[in-house]
């Protein structure tokens, strides 16, 4: 999973959440990461978005990576706190938008994000306003499939409360009480993810165990769910392979697997 934050403030609640170690890297930008995990810091404004994401995946260039943009916005009527998941982000200079489908069921309120080119106090009602979406969106759709390039923004200013009073020191306790709900996001993100990238002996080991036992149409879709999760994990086909025989019905296989795979995820 790759992470794009602007600011190391916006990143912090993360980085200790996920337990992500600063690399020392020859490089323009901050990279944090753990075995499963990348963030990077871009910096503000949409050109260095823009060469965050593609650093990133230079890093890590798999086309399959799920990507997630957190990070503060401004709002025109939404209160201070409030998260939002992006369901549509437009440029008005260049007329551009994108829409970012909507597939999961992690509880935000789904927002239009307006990206401009500077701060503004402009506001208007119903759109959240930063200065990277736009070249988050387009740069990131490059290097997955558009389902998991997502955005979740926090709303740090809005009319009553202007970017003028607003203190970065504020970042991290308005970012920290949505970290359970993120962590959510991600974790469905991932399973999807999983779902989109077949693993080569996913097909035999189906068929092994189908061999073996009598499943219903739910359980194989289950079984096929459960399997592809436990090869991307790194359960061996051997242990995938002794559980089928080991167990005597379709029900005991499908739980053997899940409680497998409770103890190799990161997000129960």
């Amino acid at each position: 999973m790759n992470f794009i934050t602007a600011f190391t403030q916006e990143a912090i609640p993360l980085i200790e959440e996920l337990d992500l170690v600063k690399e020392d890297l020859s490089s323009p930008f901050i990279l944090f990461q753990n075995k499963n995990h990348r963030l990077v810091v871009s910096g503000i404004g949409a050109q260095n978005m823009s060469l965050a994401v593609s650093f990133l995946h230079g890093i890590h260039p798999n086309l399959q990576t799920p990507w997630l943009n957190l990070g503060l916005c401004g709002h025109g009527n939404a209160k201070l706190g409030h998260a939002l998941q992006i369901a549509k982000c437009q440029n008005p200079q260049s007329g551009k938008s994108c829409y970012p489908p909507q597939l999961f069921s992690a509880l935000f309120p789904k927002a239009i994000l307006h990206t401009v080119d500077q701060p503004t106090s402009d506001y208007k009602t119903d759109l959240a306003y930063d200065m990277e979406g736009m070249a988050y969106f387009e740069t990131a759709i490059r290097f997955a499939p558009p389902e998991l390039v997502q955005s979740v923004k926090i709303v740090s200013d809005n009319p009553k409360n202007p970017l003028s009073q607003f203190e970065k020191k504020q970042t991290s306790s308005l970012i920290s009480p949505h970290i359970p709900k993120i962590l959510s996001l991600i974790s469905e993100m991932e399973s999807l993810a999983l779902e989109l990238e077949p693993h080569p002996q996913l097909s035999f080991i189906i068929e092994q165990t189908l061999s073996l036992h009598s499943f219903t149409e739910t359980q194989f879709h289950q079984l096929k769910k459960l399997t592809r999760q436990a090869l991307s994990l790194g359960l061996t086909t051997e242990k995938i392979s002794q559980i089928s025989q080991s167990e005597h019905s379709a029900k005991s296989i499908i739980t053997l697997l899940h409680n497998q795979l409770e103890q190799k995820r990161i997000f129960p």
